[in-house]
Formats: C-alpha cells, sequence, structure tokens
C-alpha cells in the first residue's frame, strides 16, 4: 500500500514588529540624506564671533602739561592763571594728583575730563614768584591701570 505522501508546510517566519520598525528607520535616515547637497560643503556648523578685545594693559602715558612748566625754572605765576592741565594719552577715570610747595599739599583742584586732567589753583594758595612746585600722584584709566605722575617746576625770582 502506498502511503499518501504527506503534506509538506511550508512556514515562512513572521516577521517581528522590532524588525519591521527598525527597517523602517533605516529607509526613512537613508531617505533625508546623509551629507551636505552641495560637495564642497563639509557638513560643519560655522560659528563667527566679533571682534575680539584684549584686555586692556597698558596705562596711561602723560603726552603733555600745558603751560609748558615740566622742569623749567623762570616760570611767570600769571601764566598759571587758568591752571595746570595735563593731557594723556587715553581717558583717566580716576585720579590723585597734588602740587606742593616747600613740601606742604596745596589745596588746588583736580578736575577730569576725557583724556585731561586740570589742576586749577586755589586762591587760599596762589603761585608766588621765587617757589619750586612739585606735582606727584597718579591716574588711572578706566580699565584701572595706573600711571605716577610727578614734575616741577619753579617760579621766576
Amino acid at each position: 500500500m502506498e502511503r499518501p505522501a504527506p503534506d509538506i508546510a511550508t512556514t515562512r517566519p513572521a516577521l517581528r514588529p522590532i524588525a519591521v520598525v527598525l527597517a523602517l528607520l533605516v529607509v526613512l535616515v537613508a531617505a533625508c540624506g546623509s551629507g551636505p547637497e552641495d560637495p564642497t560643503e563639509t557638513g560643519y556648523a560655522t560659528i563667527t564671533f566679533g571682534n575680539v578685545i584684549p584686555p586692556d594693559v597698558i596705562p596711561p602715558e602723560l603726552v603733555s602739561v600745558d603751560p609748558n612748566v615740566v622742569g623749567r625754572q623762570d616760570i611767570d605765576p600769571a601764566l598759571l592763571r587758568d591752571g595746570l592741565v595735563l593731557e594723556f594719552t587715553e581717558s583717566a577715570d580716576s585720579g590723585n594728583l597734588t602740587i606742593s610747595a616747600g613740601g606742604s599739599a596745596l589745596n588746588w583742584v583736580a578736575t577730569i575730563d576725557g583724556n585731561s586732567v586740570t589742576l586749577q589753583f586755589n586762591p587760599d594758595d596762589p603761585v608766588v614768584f621765587g617757589t619750586r612746585y612739585e606735582v606727584a600722584g597718579s591716574v588711572v584709566d578706566g580699565a584701572g591701570n595706573v600711571i605716577e605722575v610727578g614734575f616741577w617746576f619753579e617760579t621766576a625770582p
């Protein structure tokens, strides 16, 4: 007797949901493109910064004194009627300048206006003939850099 042929069942493995999801992700990523369309582009972002200003570490310099009295011995006191104007290379933020005669500080008033510091005489401490005057102290710029200032002059005898 013949045996009937066995039923051969072919089975196909069932697709697992995770495999389907992964396959779809691969297709989606590939469709989005993986690089720049322009072959000259690198695909890297460029960040542009504005000008980077280094910190100011240079103190101001004394450029001039008006009237020009520095180290002179023949100054007419009338020249100082409007005071002494010290001009610096950059704006002064603060200062501590004094003018003295015979070792005593005079009551002159210092005012700052941009690059200029003016020492204005006080009527109680007038400039007199035959006297040596010394200007000393410091000036500070906006960054905190300090310049030490010191000079002398003498009025005419």
